[in-house]
């Protein structure tokens, strides 16, 4: 085996037992002094042939090929990662494979990191495993950053290289950069244009002079990739090694050509995730400002701004009103910075009844709320929903009462009304409001005003529509204003089961 990273780096270790331990203590065949690393932390012991590393029970696990082992026969190629320290596993037949030979500081022998890894082996098993490990990515929800700086991770395991780099075009551009020198705080360095134009061509392995970490240029082996969505290249893998060692071989260039395929389809995926979470994000700030519909509604990728988002029409709608009984003593007794807050806790209360019955918030009028069931959308059963909001609203205010002190306690009047009424974008080219217009409007304020405290209070055209739904009692006949005759009122007893 040849340490390839860690403090031994470039030590050759040979196995001559049938059972080599490693670990921290003395009594082990090779010691490493790693406070990563257990007393007694791996055994390979050889079988015929073979030669089985295990895993003894470690405290930071033993990995091969990036993947946690408890018992693996050994390839040659295999990259054993124990503690901070790197093993490549090979065999005696290795050797005839290398060329362009380095030597490695601590060995008299001409030996290359690439090169002790029998290729065929590690361009088969080991490209598996890089692949597999990506794959796993798919299933990830990280933003696109993170996806990229696993994927760096996944890359620089797998091609053992000098430097790394992903670089992705997202909303934003993202850069990761990972260094043998400098680990994972490697800042990203920005690429030759001609080789950024190189990139886009196609698996490219060639040389080159580039700057290094410190802006000093050196002739390096490159090997880059383009990363596309949809045929559109958005971004490239690099890799690059110094002079001395060995290019990279076509299997390492058909490797990465499938790992940036694939790279780049997670890359995509991640991207239309956050893009799904930043509109998300968006329709939810939206929607303190407007009603949950209508943010959806712009949001909309089928709503033509040209010619407004929400046109105005008639339609049958079922107004709420609420407002709080003797509101102006309640302002007396307390100070401002309490109204503020009791109102903003009331009515985080009252919105999220009425949004569960599909009702939409119109407007805060001080402190009364109006609320539409029926635009502008209509589930078909606005009346019901409205009478059952607003049921529930009272019902909520009796619970709010016991979380808060007695002297702030207050009571509330509800007025239902359907009717037809004008609905839409109301306003200026300045300021537009979706809104209703109409004598049925007026009407639900109206019914809220003579609303007995903590009850609801519904005219005529909402009784018929939920009649048989509700215990009403028939309450006399009142003449509103605008209307030449009286209308019929009921007042809502409790749901029927």
């Amino acid at each position: 085996m040849l340490i390839v990273e860690g403090p031994n780096q470039g030590k050759e270790i040979p196995i001559q037992k049938s059972s080599f331990e490693i670990g921290r203590s003395p009594v082990n065949s090779f010691i490493l002094q790693d406070e990563q690393v257990s007393r007694q932390h791996a055994r390979i012991e050889q079988n015929g042939n073979e030669f089985v590393l295990k895993d003894l029970r470690s405290r930071n696990g033993v990995f091969v090929n990036s993947n946690r082992i408890e018992n693996h026969v050994l390839h040659a190629g295999d990259r054993i990662r124990i503690g901070s320290s790197v093993f490549v596993f090979k065999t005696d037949g290795t050797k005839q494979q290398i060329q362009n030979n380095q030597l490695v500081p601590g060995n008299d022998e001409p030996t290359s990191i690439r090169g002790l890894a029998d290729m065929e082996s590690l361009t088969g098993h080991a490209s598996f495993s890089v692949l597999e490990q990506a794959a796993k990515l798919f299933r990830s929800g990280l933003p696109p950053k993170g996806i990229a700086t696993q994927l760096l991770d996944i890359f620089f395991e797998g091609f053992l290289p000098d430097r790394a780099q992903i670089q992705w075009q997202a909303e934003e551009l993202i850069m990761v950069a990972r260094s043998r020198e400098k680990g994972k705080g490697c800042p990203p360095f920005e690429l030759p244009e001609d080789l950024k134009a190189k990139a886009q061509q196609g698996v490219s392995s060639l040389r080159l002079k580039v700057k290094n970490s410190f802006g000093k240029e050196e002739e390096k082996v490159i090997l880059i990739a383009p990363l596309r969505s949809l045929d559109q290249g958005k971004g490239w893998l690099y890799a690059d090694r110094s002079k001395d060692l060995l290019d990279f071989p076509l299997q390492e260039a058909e490797k990465l050509e499938a790992l940036a395929l694939l790279a780049g389809g997670i890359l995509e995926r991640s991207d239309l995730l956050n893009d799904q979470r930043r509109l998300t994000g968006k329709i939810s700030l939206m929607e303190k400002y407007l009603t949950p519909e209508i943010a959806r509604m712009l949001s909309s990728r089928k709503v033509n701004i040209e010619e407004g988002a929400l046109s105005v029409e008639e339609r049958e709608v079922t107004v709420l009103f609420s407002d709080i009984q003797g509101f102006t003593s309640l302002s007396e007794r307390l100070s401002a910075p309490e109204i503020a807050a009791l109102l903003n806790e009331y009515f985080q209360r009252m919105v999220e009844v009425i949004t569960v019955h599909h009702g939409e918030v119109n407007k805060f009028i001080g402190d009364a709320i109006m609320a539409l069931f029926g635009a502008p959308k209509s589930f078909g059963t606005d009346a019901l929903n409205a009478v059952s909001a607003g049921l529930e609203m009272i019902e909520a205010l009796k619970h709010f009462w016991q979380e808060i002190d007695e002297k702030k306690r207050f009571n509330i009047r509800i007025g239902i009304n359907t009717g037809v009424v004008v609905a839409g974008n109301i306003g200026s080219e300045r300021k537009m409001e979706y809104t209703v217009l109409g004598d049925e409007v007026n009407v639900a304020s109206r019914l809220e005003g003579i609303s007995l405290p903590n009850t609801v209070t519904i005219g005529g055209r909402t009784g018929e529509l939920v009649k048989g739904l509700f215990q009403l009692e028939k309450l006399p006949s009142v003449k509103v204003k605008g209307k030449s005759q009286t209308i019929d009122v009921f007042r809502v007893i409790k749901k029927n089961v």
